[in-house]
């Protein structure tokens, strides 16, 4: 099939979506809508910057259209970003499109105003399915994978216990603290973590973007102020504990340093919330994450917070292994340390179960063959 990939230049965005459609066997043009997320999240946006998104766009795929027939739009597209007309504009040059949304379960609110205009919205999160039915969408279930062309085991020594590759937000920082009071040699790595940080960027972003919208811009900086400082005392540590950190704590890793990182470490810790940290004890998301699909990939001892939704994909304490709590976490950091051949069993069976079924190839063979469409000539499963 020949695709039209619109999708802004993000390495995590091309290693896994654009990859994957590439090793799929599709012939896939490359569109990128010029700008960054940020920027339509942003007070200055206005919508005569959406407005010049959506004319580019459509008249980016018509004249692809004139070369030679586009089959699927494939978009990753925010509301901020683009008007449901020009949406509706391509459906009417007899293009399927799609658009990929892979924070659903917690906002929503980014694509609500545009998903009915898609002729369908790829959703990875099954709580989110029923937010998309809501607003008149045709959600697809599609759960996130791992490219093996990047993610695969290194023949490295493994130099630490613990380690986490991944933002600093929402209740991460209590379950790092908790495992450094229990003397638990635990390495972080990304943004948030270093003592230059700024707290939890992730969930900045998100908090901005709630108070935007339900404000007038004229009262925006003194409620962001607010939130960014609430949001720093539920992501803080005790002083002990961030200087005991700041000796094991590194910047955000490049992509490959992030992959040879599972080969150096015995366990690989992984977070399963999500949302906004201002208002985790009120309502606790869970979702799956990216790090869920490439830890294993990449031959690691993955232990992730458990959620009901891992299940489908693994089978628990044998491929990965879950936790419910910060002692349940504690117990078998403690147990698989003094027990490298069971966890060494573990990785090997993650391994190849991700290998086998949680690749990108694998996901969009089952996304298109859903859809009666070509599956393409195939490629690393």
């Amino acid at each position: 099939m020949r695709i039209f990939y619109a999708v802004h230049d993000h390495s995590w965005e091309d290693s896994n979506l654009l990859e994957g459609l590439r090793q799929s066997g599709h012939d896939v043009d490359v569109y990128r809508p010029g700008h960054a997320f940020h920027e339509a999240l942003s007070p200055d946006w206005t919508p005569a910057d959406r407005g010049r998104v959506s004319e580019r766009l459509v008249d980016a795929v018509r004249s692809a259209q004139e070369r030679r027939q586009i089959d699927v739009f494939f978009g990753y597209f925010l509301k901020q970003l683009v008007y449901p007309q020009a949406i509706r504009d391509i459906r009417d040059l007899g293009i399927l499109t799609l658009n990929y949304w892979c924070n659903g379960a917690h906002q929503f609110h980014l694509v609500d105003e545009i998903s009915p205009a898609f002729d369908y919205c790829v959703a990875t999160e099954r709580s989110s399915l029923a937010s998309y039915q809501r607003v008149g969408a045709k959600p697809i279930y599609l759960q996130m994978a791992a490219n093996p062309a990047i993610y695969r085991p290194y023949d490295l020594p493994l130099e630490f216990d613990v380690t986490f590759v991944g933002q600093r937000y929402a209740d991460r920082p209590e379950y790092v603290r908790y495992l450094l009071e229990a003397g638990i040699d635990v390495r972080v790595w990304g943004p948030g973590w270093t003592p230059d940080r700024t707290f939890g960027e992730k969930s900045l972003r998100a908090v901005n973007w709630r108070y935007l919208v339900r404000h007038p811009r004229t009262g925006s900086k003194r409620l962001l102020a607010a939130a960014r400082s609430a949001l720093r005392k539920r992501v803080a540590m005790p002083p002990w504990a961030e200087r005991r950190l700041s000796r094991a704590v590194g910047p955000s890793l490049p992509l490959e340093g992030l992959a040879r990182m599972y080969s150096r470490t015995r366990i690989s810790l992984g977070f399963s919330t999500c949302g906004d940290a201002v208002y985790r004890d009120r309502h606790k998301i869970r979702q799956i994450h990216l790090r869920d699909f490439e830890a294993p990939m990449s031959g690691a001892l993955h232990l992730v917070e458990f959620q009901e939704e891992l299940r489908e994909f693994y089978e628990i304490d044998q491929e990965i292994v879950c936790y419910a709590s910060r002692e349940e976490l504690l117990d078998k950091v403690r147990f698989y340390l003094a027990h490298p051949a069971a966890a060494q069993r573990i990785r090997e069976q993650g391994l190849g179960r991700a290998r086998r079924d949680h690749t990108w190839v694998r996901r969009f063979d089952q996304l298109f063959s859903g859809l009666g469409l070509p599956t393409g000539s195939g490629g690393p499963r």
